[in-house]
């Protein structure tokens, strides 16, 4: 669900930021900033911020999905440590390509808005809560082998 966002995590006027809820309970966050970072210059990049106790179950692809769609931008980056291939799989299952080039000590990935699934397949027991102000909240709780470390890195 949206939320208002901080400093650096989603706030002021080129943010978007939002509240990942499983089962009623606060799950993480997942925000989007404009930043100004090389190799791409400037652009919209997405984080994504799970609790510990909600990693491995689905959660992430769904929150990297409905935030992308629900987002006012077409393009969105993620950058990630190259050894974060949890994240990567959520990220690329959500519609994330590769963008880095290999030289690049980080991980970088593009979603674009016209070439992203409509929709992702939660795990066989979940399923997103649907409405206008729940873009990425999720009932999913059965564990797809996604385990993002439990400080993801920022971008």
């Amino acid at each position: 669900m949206p939320t208002k966002g901080t400093k650096g995590r989603g706030g002021g006027a080129d943010g978007e930021a939002w509240r990942i809820e499983h089962k009623g309970r606060r799950a993480g966050q997942v925000f989007i900033n404009r930043i100004d970072q090389p190799p791409v210059g400037p652009h919209a990049s997405i984080q994504i911020y799970l609790n510990q106790t909600s990693q491995g179950r689905g959660i992430g692809r769904l929150g990297y999905h409905l935030a992308c769609s629900q987002s006012r931008y077409d393009v969105i980056y993620a950058h990630m440590q190259k050894s974060n291939l949890a994240s990567a799989r959520a990220a690329e299952a959500a519609g994330f390509v590769d963008a880095a080039l290999p030289e690049e000590r980080q991980r970088l990935l593009v979603w674009r808005r016209q070439s992203a699934p409509a929709s992702v397949e939660p795990p066989s027991s979940a399923s997103p809560v649907t409405g206008p102000q729940s873009p990425a909240t999720t009932t999913a709780d059965q564990p797809d082998h996604e385990q993002p470390p439990s400080e993801p890195q920022q971008s």
